[in-house]
Formats: structure tokens, sequence, C-alpha cells
């Protein structure tokens, strides 16, 4: 199985990333890791764990729509032209705030499989200024969505698929009619699934691909974006520099393992990381 998350080469997804791969190497997976990097000003000087894996330097489409999540399927779209992914190639799409808590051993033939979530439950992404109903309806495909995201599992996947999420973004985007910066962030899943539903793919939905950091860690990635007060990655979000932030890793260690065994576990890759750059803890 390959994995490929996506980021901006900016020092905000540096230490997410150098977790990421933290997390990778206790199973031995990290060569089986595409990083795709959107190009920005900060001069491509890496990180210890950065250093040792596949990474894609890309044009950042989405500095230029003001929505950077669209990066995602430039990263897809490299991957395939550059022949790391072919077409018969099982992969994982994931986040860069996740660690792996074990590889996904996935036995389904289905081209797309994804975990399931109450983000891309209609309603919810109506009542999110996104509305999309009318397009499935127009597909008369209404019946196939599914409420599937964060992570995904793909097989088979044309070249044109992600040119065709990225179209889906911008078409959603300028119906949504948000100011810059407001753009709902879980736009990019949306567009991925209504490129899949009007693609005429039938989707699988999984419980244990990933879960949150107040969870037991009994799913393959732990996504610890939220919600949970004990740690906000944002507040690193305007970081500048090309240095490693060390920071969001003290904070992330500062929170009582007894919390959740997910806690527990993203502790433990910090201290893994932390002896990784030789600091003394």
């Amino acid at each position: 199985m390959k994995y490929i998350v996506s980021a901006e080469n900016k020092p905000y997804f540096y230490w997410q990333l150098e977790l990421l791969i933290e997390s990778f190497k206790r199973h031995g997976q990290e060569s089986n890791l595409i990083i795709g990097l959107a190009e920005t000003d900060t001069p491509a000087v890496f990180p210890i764990n950065m250093k040792g894996v596949d990474i894609i330097l890309h044009q950042n489409l989405g500095q230029q729509m003001n929505y950077s999540p669209v990066n995602k399927w430039i990263a897809v779209w490299a991957a395939m032209k550059s022949g790391r992914i072919k077409p018969e190639d099982q992969f994982c799409l994931i986040d860069p705030d996740m660690v792996m808590v074990r590889p996904i051993n996935e036995t389904s033939e289905c081209r797309f499989i994804a975990q399931e979530t109450h983000m891309m439950v209609l309603d919810h992404i109506e009542e999110n200024n996104c509305p999309i109903r009318h397009h499935l309806e127009a597909m008369n495909r209404l019946e196939f969505w599914l409420p599937i995201g964060l992570v995904y599992v793909m097989q088979w996947i044309e070249e044109a698929y992600p040119l065709r999420v990225i179209q889906w973004c911008h078409d959603l985007i300028v119906e949504q009619g948000k100011a810059v910066g407001t753009r709902w962030w879980p736009t990019e899943m949306v567009a991925t699934n209504l490129a899949m539903v009007e693609a005429g793919h039938v989707a699988e939905s999984r419980k244990d691909y990933c879960c949150i950091l107040s969870d037991p860690a009994e799913a393959n990635f732990i996504h610890y974006y939220g919600p949970l007060h004990l740690f906000d990655k944002h507040r690193w979000k305007d970081a500048t520099g090309n240095q490693l932030l060390m920071e969001p890793i003290n904070a992330l260690l500062s929170i009582d393992p007894a919390a959740s065994s997910s806690v527990e576990y993203l502790r433990g890759v910090c201290e893994s990381y932390l002896k990784t750059i030789g600091v003394k803890q």
C-alpha cells in the first residue's frame, strides 16, 4: 500500500510531517509514503525525517485558488504522472495531522473506500453553505452518496479523476460565494466524493480507518486536529522561516496520557521523534 499526504512547504507543516513519518517508521512503512509538497517562498531545507522520504515538489494551485486543500489532488496527479502511483496500485490518501497506528490491510477490490464521517452527511454539508443535492439529483445519483472522507483507499483511478476533483473544488467554491479565507475546509472531500459519484463508481465505507484524539487508539490513523480542547495546532499556523517548530511537539507531550489511549500513543510518537533528533527528555 502506498500512502500520499499533501502539505504546503511551510514550517507549520514540517512538525506534522515529521511526526507522521516517525509513526510510519515505527511500522517500517516510511518507504511507502509519498509527500506532495506545494511550493512556497520557504526554502526547501527539510528536517531529518523529511530527508528520508519521497517528496514531490509541485505547483501551489491552492495558493492561486485561496483554498489550500485542493493541493491534495495536485499531489495525487503528480504521483500518477511521475509513475509513483500506477493504475493497479492501491493507495491511501491521508492528511499531515495524522499518525499511523497500524498499516491498512484492505482486501476489498472496491475502487473507492473511505472513513465514515458525519462531515459528509448531506444535511451537514448544506448547513455549511455547500449545496450539492441539486448536483446529485441532476446526475440521478442521489442514492449513491455516502458520508465518507478523511482517509481514502483507492485503486484503478483514471488520470483524469484528480483533474475532475480539482474542477469540482473550483465550482463549489464559486457556488459558496464565501469571502477569501472563510471557505469551508471539507469542500475538497465533497468534491472528491462528487467526482466519484459522477464517474459511476460505488464506494464502501469503513469505521476504523481513523479516529480522533479523544477516541481509543483502535483505528489505522489518529487524526489529532480535534475536537479536543487539549491541543490546537492552529496556534502555529502563521509561523515563518523554515525551522522545525518544537513548541507544538512539546504541547502534545504536555497532554495527560490518561486522557485517552490515542493521546498516549501520540505522546509515544513524539518521544520517539525526540530521540531521533537527539533531544534529551
